[in-house]
């Protein structure tokens, strides 16, 4: 098939086609820069279709965001309209998934927390997408190989502040929250049954109300059935609520965008970003100087403090000498942690026991032995819990508290994998985030 011609750039191929658009990767003939360009033809667009590529453009000119496909140009001859937008070169969140089946909870968290914060950036200027699927969510790739999500596809979009309603007939039935097709009344929160729905799918491999007819999807939805979790499945505490939060019904108990951006499973207190970058910079700093002034309990809260900002950004960092630094900065603080943690506890020999116990039941964790993994975290727990009885209020205590806590969630989350074992013979197990402060 013979691919079109354009000025400036040179067709490499079709990356895909919709109702009145066509999508090519293209490179720049002089910068040789990649980019999307939509084709869409000026014959085939009806009155719906030319208000929502009207609104696409006049949105993604406004809209400037890390997680949030940009608008580079766009340009018009006599038949077409050519939008040129920043090439995602990892395909969609939706053929992620199908390649995979269902991903780790981890790997759901890692996209959700980048789709939250560009929800937050759209909340923040009264932007409504209202076509959110896994479909529109874009991934790429960068030289230092960590893949980033990318909201595309805001035909449907438009400004709409909190408490305004919409009527307007907008979304794709497998994501569209039920009081659009019940009620034909909705609001901004439709956004956030969409969210659910893909943090669904992610966890579980298909959407909630899947069915093999349009008739029968109507049904679920207008009934309201209920959501279940797929049994034998192990999620976390924090990432049930959260779902079954975005997945309710009732838009006045849905959860809100506020507790929804400040949910303990997303943690967007910690996601990288220069504010972050800040604040881990800010507490290691305190940290050297309680340390210099030999305050070593508050020295060391703060060093396991910056740890928890540090760490994310490790992760996101795509530039690999940038990434390298911060490695070997947040090495170097998790060693003199670690020294403090030990001179610490030396003062209490059975202190120490419980610690070297539980350490040994994080090996066999990360080891996948969850069964002595959890004998070893109950003995450490039967130790340290008459331990803290005794332990004065301070900062030690705070800490010990904290790292209690952690072995806790660890013992119940195994004891979850363990009963979905002895139901299936190849369960599928998500491992549960650990974000230890005394690791």
């Amino acid at each position: 098939m013979d691919l079109p011609r354009i000025t400036d750039f040179e067709i490499l191929e079709k990356l895909g086609a919709g109702s009145y658009a066509t999508v090519y990767r293209a490179r720049h003939k002089k910068l040789k820069s990649y980019h999307a360009i939509k084709f869409v033809e000026m014959s085939s667009l009806s009155h719906s279709s030319r208000e929502n590529l009207i609104t696409e453009i006049r949105l993604l000119r406004c809209l400037n965001h890390k997680y949030i496909v940009t608008l580079q140009d766009f340009f018009w001859d006599d038949k077409t309209i050519y939008i040129v937008l920043e090439y995602c070169n990892a395909g969609s969140l939706s053929t992620f998934i199908r390649s995979k089946k269902s991903l780790p909870e981890a790997t759901c968290k890692y996209f959700l927390r980048q789709l939250a914060t560009a929800v937050q950036y759209m909340r923040s200027n009264d932007i409504c997408h209202f076509d959110l699927k896994p479909q529109n969510l874009l991934l790429t790739r960068s030289q230092g190989n960590s893949v980033s999500l990318k909201v595309a596809d805001f035909g449907f979009a438009q400004h709409l502040k909190l408490g305004e309603m919409n009527q307007q007939l907008k979304g794709s039935l497998l994501y569209m929250a039920p009081e659009i097709v019940r009620k034909h009344q909705y609001d901004a929160k439709a956004d956030l049954w969409s969210i659910g729905v893909i943090l669904y799918e992610c966890l579980f491999g298909r959407a909630p109300y899947t069915s093999k007819t349009i008739e029968e999807l109507l049904g679920r939805i207008r009934s309201c059935e209920k959501i279940r979790l797929p049994p034998n499945v192990c999620i976390s505490k924090e990432c049930e609520d959260l779902l079954c939060g975005l997945l309710e019904h009732d838009p006045a108990k849905r959860i809100s965008f506020n507790d929804f951006f400040n949910h303990t499973f997303l943690d967007l207190k910690t996601f990288p970003s220069e504010k972050t970058l800040q604040k881990a910079i800010e507490l290691v700093t305190k940290a050297v100087e309680y340390d210099e002034k030999h305050d070593y309990k508050e020295a060391y809260y703060l060093y396991c403090s910056s740890l928890q900002y540090f760490v994310p950004l490790i992760t996101e960092e795509s530039d690999a000498n940038k990434r390298l630094a911060l490695r070997s900065r947040a090495l170097s603080y998790m060693k003199r942690a670690e020294e403090i943690k030990n001179a610490l506890s030396h003062s209490s020999p059975a202190l120490k026991t419980a610690l070297d116990i539980g350490r040994q039941g994080e090996l066999y964790l990360y080891e996948h032995k969850f069964q002595l993994a959890l004998e070893t975290f109950t003995s450490a727990l039967g130790v340290m819990v008459p331990f803290l009885n005794k332990e004065p209020k301070g900062e030690r205590r705070i800490l010990l508290v904290q790292q209690l806590e952690n072995w806790m969630k660890e013992a119940e989350s195994i004891k979850n994998i363990l009963s979905a074992k002895e139901m299936e013979a190849e369960p599928k197990i998500t491992q549960t985030v650990r974000s230890c402060c005394l690791q």
